[in-house]
């Protein structure tokens, strides 16, 4: 016979090992969102770093002689 309480079955008892399993995966996933929002941080770091760089580095540099490092005279 059915009736409120046997309808739908018996409740799920949770065991240990999903207990565990639920605990761990939480563990998991938060360490992701950790990762993932230092990375982002970090990514943005660098970028800002070699904008910085670039900037006044951007000049072509003087060309020298392979032997003693003076600047070569370019002749036109």
């Amino acid at each position: 016979m059915l009736n409120r309480h046997n309808l739908f079955g018996e409740p799920k008892v949770e065991t240990k090992a999903s207990k565990t399993n639920g605990i761990a995966m939480g563990i998991v996933e938060s360490d992701r969102i950790a990762r993932v929002e230092k990375t982002r941080r970090l990514r943005a770091a660098r970028a800002e770093r070699d904008a910085s760089e670039k900037a006044p580095s951007e000049a072509i540099p003087e060309k020298t002689s392979r032997r003693n490092g003076s600047p070569i005279s370019v002749a036109a």
